[in-house]
């Protein structure tokens, strides 16, 4: 027999709720695709009506469904359509609206409703400034507002408003936003993420990480324990048992208890800001909770359907998010494999082991198509952390509404265990989708020796951590960091030098992890904007630095600052590198050739090196304008790392006469229009060949060999 055979599988109202979600999900993407194909569009309507005329009624609800997917998915890509196409005025502005979300990391979407140039109808834009926000919060900006339009979290926006100005702050635009407000704020007083393991049980609690070092987020990602930042299932079940004890005689009977928990659960979605998992496990217990008051019989499976049903109708940018996508994979596996493992004769092992292993199997497949990989060692880490968690989340929340501290104090020191543990998991082995595919089919089979062997490969690979891998050779490698630049330099004899550190401090810290490197001989800071310094935070302070280069910019930002802050105290020297220095390790040899004075611009002010050796020199600019490259004039190189993610602030002359034979644009997904086409193709015309690391990912070029011309 296959282990899917030992499955559970849904009862006949279940199946039919799942079917309806799954041609509803359907139904909205192709409502989403059918804006640009209005005949495809009317041929299925009249298909879908000629249906309803001859079927049962249980077809007749699945067709009725299907139509409105279909509408849903049509309505939210014409108003997404809308949005980008509206034409709103550039320049500055001082401008009065409602946050539709957080400003997290410096950007939130704001509903405009007037401004300096006259009245808006909330018109979507997206916002960047310092100061946090929270959903909900009234403001006035003053700022420069540019029609760079997009799609945030799935959200569009029609402009950009760089604020520079905060006018006016007039508070949470709903009590009930308030409440929320203010529950969080209660628990950033009690876990202020000052002392180890509070920022973890923040996240427990609500969801926000901003406090958690981004070495244990990424440790946490590798690990397969994520979700349990994301806020889920697990914490919403906790949330509702908390809540009726505290409520007492108010929860005692079906009905009031099932009124208590609503009431409850629209708070808890406002407090964990409607993150998709959020919303499938809250409104997943709404249904539960408004039959059991009714006395309707619903189970578990036709409440997940209805759940997905009604989500992807109300928001259909859900049926693209991944986070939906994982939600929805993770609590049928869980539901699925309750009696996974019934030799194993205590219960409460038998659950949880089985849960584990349900829910990891399921998003496999999911997390080899988003991410690339699968953690190994998540079950294992799921089973051991599960229960820490809970723990955490349970006196976390206690000591925050109760203010007693030692309550907060276990809830820390279970967070640092659950810590302890994604740093270990995390070294485990990823597979990638083949081996996913293979365990799947292994699963299936009927062959118990053959199951048992791949559940022991599984554990060993678990319980052996690999500490990554090192490049063969010296090397520059370009490193996919997103929008943004980093490079890593790998000398002869195991040196390593980095250039800048990109926007996700995270995501540097998992690159450094891959490529095994433990020491940086020198890192560069070419100049202090946020896509380049921000992951430099995985680095300083972490990780033993012989030196830090910078261009001394009069005004550098706060993330400069909290970097200048951390090296003191760790006593790494911090050095402004005149044009004409050099750092030479293990026959590799970095010379600075600009800045050639101050200039006005943080991009024109940047460092700009050539890297060489006898065999490959690599120019590695920053991010250079007209104004430098001019006064700089053509440098010839092997390699250039194109400025500025290839926009358009170069001069073109300077690229062409330049002459990389290879060049590097460092660039992600962005709403900047970045890589300009008129650079790509004066590079081109060079006779450059253009590799950029949103397509390809890491760039690695050696340094000990020729440079070859890359057809």
């Amino acid at each position: 027999m296959s282990a899917f055979a030992a499955l559970r599988w849904p009862d006949p109202a279940g199946q039919h709720a799942l079917i309806a979600a799954a041609v509803t999900w359907v139904a909205v993407l192709g409502g989403r695709w059918f804006v640009a194909q209005p005949v495809p569009a009317l041929g299925v309507a009249m298909l879908l009506g000629i249906g309803v005329l001859a079927a049962t009624p249980r077809q007749v609800s699945i067709v009725v469904l299907m139509i409105g997917g279909v509408v849903a998915g049509l309505a939210y890509q014409t108003r997404v359509e809308r949005v980008l196409e509206l034409e709103v005025p550039s320049g500055p502005v001082v401008l009065t609206g409602v946050l539709r979300s957080d400003v997290a990391d410096s950007v939130g979407l704001v509903a405009a409703e007037r401004s300096s140039a006259g009245a808006w109808d909330r018109v979507p834009l997206l916002v960047r400034v310092d100061e946090p926000f929270a959903a909900g919060t009234r403001v006035t900006l003053a700022g420069m507002l540019s029609d760079r339009g997009g799609l945030w979290r799935g959200e569009p926006y029609a402009a950009t408003l760089d604020a520079h100005r905060v006018v006016d702050v007039a508070g949470p635009a709903s009590r009930l936003h308030g409440l929320a407000d203010t529950i969080r704020a209660r628990v950033t007083q009690t876990f202020p993420g000052q002392a180890p393991g509070q920022g973890l049980v923040r996240g427990f609690l609500t969801g926000d990480t901003a406090n958690v070092d981004p070495r244990v987020l990424e440790a946490m990602r590798g690990s397969g324990l994520s979700h349990y930042v994301a806020v889920s299932g697990s914490n919403v079940a906790l949330f509702l048992l908390l809540l009726w004890v505290a409520a007492g005689p108010l929860s005692f009977d079906v009905r009031s208890r099932a009124l208590v928990g609503l009431a409850g659960l629209v708070v808890f979605v406002l407090v964990t800001r409607w993150e998709p998992s959020v919303l499938r496990a809250a409104v997943m217990a709404a249904a539960l909770l408004v039959a059991r008051a009714v006395g309707y019989p619903l189970s578990v499976w036709a409440s997940l359907g209805a759940a997905v049903t009604g989500l992807v109708l109300v928001a259909p940018q859900l049926t693209t998010a991944a986070g939906f996508h994982l939600s929805v994979a993770a609590t049928l596996g869980v539901m699925a494999s309750a009696d996974l493992f019934p030799s194993i004769s205590f219960g409460p092992a038998r659950r949880a082991l089985s849960a584990s292993v349900g829910a990891q199997i399921a998003v496999a497949p999911l997390l080899a198509a988003w991410f690339g990989s699968v953690p190994i060692a998540a079950p294992l880490a799921n089973l051991v952390a599960a229960p820490l968690v809970a723990g955490a989340t349970l006196t976390g929340t206690a000591a925050a509404m109760s203010g007693w501290s030692r309550l907060g104090v276990i809830a820390s020191t279970l967070a640092q265990l659950v810590e302890a543990i994604a740093e270990y998991a995390s070294q485990a082995p990823a597979a990638g989708p083949v081996v996913v595919a293979a365990a799947l089919v292994a699963l299936a089979a009927p062959a118990r020796k053959a199951r048992h062997g791949l559940v022991a490969v599984v554990l060993a690979c678990a319980f052996v951590p690999s500490f990554g891998r090192g490049l063969d050779g010296p090397a520059v490698v370009f490193l996919d960091i997103g929008q943004g630049d980093a490079a890593l330099i790998n000398t002869e004899n195991g040196g390593w030098i980095l250039i800048d550190g990109g926007p996700d401090p995270g995501l540097l810290h998992a690159k450094l992890e891959r490529f095994r490197v433990r020491r940086l001989d020198l890192v560069v800071i070419s100049h202090p904007h946020e896509d380049h310094v921000a992951g430099l935070r995985a680095v300083i302070g972490q990780r033993p630095v012989g030196m830090v280069w910078h261009p001394g910019y009069s005004d550098p930002g706060q993330t400069f600052d909290d970097l200048t802050e951390l090296a003191v105290e760790h006593g790494i020297p911090m050095t402004v590198p005149n044009p004409g220095r050099s750092f030479e390790v293990d026959g590799i040899r970095l010379e600075v050739i600009g800045p050639l004075r101050r200039y006005d611009s943080a991009n024109d002010q940047s460092l700009v090196l050539r890297v060489s050796t006898g065999q490959v020199s690599v120019l590695l600019p920053g991010d250079v304008e007209k104004v430098a490259q001019r006064e700089l004039g053509p440098l010839p190189a092997d390699v250039m790392k194109v400025p500025h993610q290839g926009a358009a602030t170069s001069e073109l002359d300077w690229l062409r006469e330049s002459k990389p034979r290879l060049a590097i644009v460092s660039v992600g997904p962005n709403q900047f229009g970045h890589p300009s086409q008129f650079v790509l193709e004066a590079l081109q015309q060079a006779g450059a060949t253009v590799v950029r690391t949103d397509q390809v990912g890491d760039v690695r070029v050696p340094l000990d060999e020729p440079m070859v011309h890359v057809e």
